[in-house]
C-alpha cells in the first residue's frame, strides 16, 4: 500500500528548522521525519509526500523557491530514505479559499514552478514518481469557477515536463463542517445513485486531459473520503460510509484509475481507524476485503436497475472470479 502525508498543512509547515520570523511555525522534526520512514518501512508501505509549495503573493508564482525542500531531500538520500512518489503542493487550484485570493497560482507560472520542482527532486531521487496537479473537484461544480480556478487543463497544456501520474481529488459529499455544500453528507444523498456518477463524469474528464498532453501518465485518485472537511459525524465511520467507497474503488478501477489514496488512515470522522481506541472502522475492513477478493483485472458487468451496482474482478489469488453487488434500495 501507498501512505500518504500530505494535505492542507503541507503548504505551510517547515523542515528541520522554526523561522526565526515564525515561532508559532509548524515544523516537521528530524525525529518525526525518521519516525515516519520507520513506520514505513516495517510496514512495507510506500511513501507519497507532498511538499510544500509554500504561501505567497501571486507577483512570487513562477519563481519557486526550493531550497527549504532540498535541505530534506539531501537529508533523505544520506539516511538511503525512499520516497516513491512526490507531488507539489495540495490542492492548488483551491488556493484562493484556504489561503486567499492573492495566493492563488495561475496555470502558466505554476507549469513553471513544476518545471523547477522536477529538476530538483530528480537530482536527489532520480526514480522517484512525479504527480501533480491534485486539483480538487465538487460534485456539480467540478474544478469550479471558470476559468480562475479551473486550472488542471491549462496547466497540463503548458507542462514541458513529462508527469508520471495526474492525480486529483474528489468527495462525493461534504460534511456539517464544510462552508460550502453542493452534495451535503446525508443518508439519502448517500444511497443516491445519482450521487455516485459525479466521480465517472470527472474521471472521464481528466483522462481525456491526460490523453492529449500527459499520454504515457498514469491516472491516479489523489485524495478521497466520504465527505469534505473531516467526515460527517454519525454516517463516515458506519457502515453507511462503505456503500459509497466500494461503488468508487469499482468505478475507479474499471476507469483506469490505478491507485485510490483515502483521506485518511487515522484522524476525523472519516479515518480508516479511530483515533482514540485506534479500532478500525467499517471503511477499514471494506477495503481489507476489496484488497483480499477484487484483483486488478476488471471485467466489464452491468445492472439493469439503477440502485444495484456491480462490479466484476478476477480475484488476486487466481481462485477464480469476485462479483461485487451494491444494494442502494431498501
Amino acid at each position: 500500500a501507498y501512505l500518504r502525508v500530505g494535505g492542507s498543512e503541507a503548504d505551510k509547515i517547515h523542515y528541520f528548522e522554526t523561522p526565526a520570523d515564525e515561532p508559532d511555525a509548524l515544523v516537521i522534526t528530524r525525529k518525526q521525519w525518521d519516525k515516519l520512514h520507520a513506520f514505513v518501512q516495517r510496514h512495507q508501505l510506500k511513501l507519497i509526500f507532498t511538499c510544500k509549495y509554500g504561501l505567497f503573493r501571486r507577483k512570487h508564482h513562477g519563481s519557486w523557491d526550493g531550497s527549504e525542500l532540498e535541505a530534506l531531500l539531501r537529508y533523505s538520500r544520506e539516511r538511503d530514505y525512499e520516497i516513491a512518489v512526490f507531488e507539489l503542493g495540495n490542492e492548488l487550484n483551491a488556493y484562493w479559499a484556504f489561503h486567499g485570493l492573492r495566493s492563488q497560482p495561475g496555470p502558466r507560472n505554476l507549469a513553471r514552478d513544476y518545471s523547477t520542482f522536477i529538476k530538483l527532486v530528480r537530482r536527489y531521487y532520480p526514480n522517484a514518481r512525479i504527480s501533480g496537479p491534485g486539483s480538487a473537484f465538487w460534485p456539480r461544480l467540478g474544478e469550479t469557477i471558470r476559468p480562475f480556478t479551473n486550472i488542471t487543463p491549462r496547466f497540463l497544456e503548458l507542462m514541458a515536463d513529462r508527469l508520471d501520474i495526474v492525480d486529483w481529488h474528489f468527495y462525493p459529499f461534504q460534511s456539517e463542517r464544510s462552508p460550502l455544500r453542493t452534495r451535503a453528507a446525508r443518508t439519502e444523498h448517500m444511497f443516491d445513485p445519482g450521487s455516485f456518477e459525479y466521480f465517472a463524469r470527472y474521471s472521464q474528464h481528466l483522462a481525456a486531459l491526460r490523453d492529449e498532453y500527459q499520454p504515457t501518465a498514469e491516472l491516479w485518485t489523489g485524495e478521497t473520503g466520504s465527505a469534505q472537511c473531516g467526515g460527517q459525524p454519525y454516517l463516515s465511520d458506519r457502515w453507511a460510509s462503505c456503500f459509497w467507497w466500494l461503488d468508487q474503488l469499482g468505478q475507479g478501477a474499471r476507469l483506469g484509475q490505478k491507485v485510490m489514496v483515502r483521506q485518511s488512515l487515522i484522524g476525523g470522522d472519516y479515518g480508516l481507524l479511530d483515533r482514540l481506541t485506534r479500532k478500525p472502522r467499517p471503511d477499514f475492513w471494506a477495503s481489507w476485503l476489496w484488497g483480499n477478493l477484487m484483483g486488478t483485472a476488471v471485467y466489464e458487468v452491468s445492472s439493469s436497475l439503477p440502485w444495484v451496482r456491480a462490479y466484476l474482478h478476477e480475484d488476486p489469488q487466481e481462485r477464480g472470479m469476485t462479483l461485487l453487488l451494491i444494494n442502494l434500495s431498501e
